[in-house]
């Protein structure tokens, strides 16, 4: 039993070589596919934001509607989130107090477009609110809604960021 001439029995170390080879390219392969789903965990880590980061926080002020009511404390918090979202809500300190949630319908580096949804207290289910930036720690507030009766309520104000 010998080899044909010109060929040599190949040795134990030269029959372990593939082995070896095998278990480095599988260990690599181990590696990169934990490399790549580290690298996709890390690109999800920051959901979707359509809400320029000046406007988030809470902003408080005074509102007057023009009718004749007294102005009243408007308290505005905006959150992250994206167009067509819930990203904040809105209090009114008024006769029995109101509370709404609000939906980001365009934003732009200086404006905010909101439509509000009233969950409680006595105030004009949904209308629309136009938030503007004036400084970093104020904004124009513009409110237009309809009343139940069927009339048009505005209302105005500047509000100051607090957080």
């Amino acid at each position: 039993m010998g080899t044909k001439p010109g060929r040599r029995r190949p040795t134990q170390k030269a029959r372990e070589h593939p082995v070896i080879t095998a278990l480095i390219v599988a260990l690599g392969a181990v590696a990169a596919a934990g490399l790549s789903s580290f690298i996709a965990v890390r690109c999800q880590a920051s959901p979707p934001n359509d809400v320029p980061a000046a406007f988030q926080g809470t902003w408080v002020g005074q509102t007057d509607e023009h009718n004749g009511t007294s102005p009243y404390r408007t308290t505005i918090t905006v959150g992250s989130g994206t167009k067509h979202h819930d990203i904040g809500d809105s209090s009114y300190a008024v006769a029995s107090g109101c509370h709404g949630l609000l939906t980001l319908s365009e934003a732009t580096p200086m404006t905010l477009r909101l439509v509000e949804r009233m969950d409680s207290g006595p105030c004009v289910p949904t209308g629309s609110i136009t938030l503007t930036l004036k400084t970093q720690d104020d904004v124009a507030y513009i409110y237009t809604g309809d009343k139940r009766s069927g009339t048009r309520q505005t209302a105005d104000g500047t509000l100051r960021k607090i957080g």
